[in-house]
């Protein structure tokens, strides 16, 4: 069966979008695991933090517990109305995780700026030790 000129452009097009499809939802599929690494790197930040590895912000563990729900609304009402827009699947999932990216990455720059807590340097000794009575 041999196809026909306008069948023949139809099948190019559709084979175009499906490529640019599949472009975009690898981009946004990059797009998560760099967020995924933001988010790991925050974890490990905080919990450093909390055990007092890490220099950190009094309100810190208040600000981890606080800052998912909006994040998550925000995500469900990017992706929400994306989806209602007519847009396709990777434009979807690029609004779902534009919250928790900006998010994450904001967190990770700021915990990153504050560095690790270094011990306190010991005083030393100014009472003579033993043998240094002879002067």
């Amino acid at each position: 069966m041999t196809l026909s000129a306008p069948s023949r452009g139809l099948e190019f097009v559709q084979v175009l979008n499906t490529i640019e499809s599949a472009q975009g939802m690898v981009c946004q599929v990059w797009r998560a695991g760099r967020m995924v690494a933001d988010a790991q790197m925050v974890a490990s930040m905080r919990l450093l933090g909390l055990s007092g590895g890490w220099s950190m912000p009094h309100d810190e563990p208040a600000r981890m517990a606080l800052e998912k729900p909006p994040a998550m609304f925000e995500a469900a009402i990017a992706a929400a109305f994306t989806a209602m827009s007519g847009y396709g699947p990777e434009r979807v999932f690029g609004a779902m995780i534009d919250p928790y990216a900006s998010r994450t990455s904001a967190n990770r720059a700021r915990l990153e700026a504050r560095g690790p807590r270094l011990p306190v340097p010991v005083p030393l000794l100014s009472t003579p030790v033993f043998g240094d009575t002879l002067r």
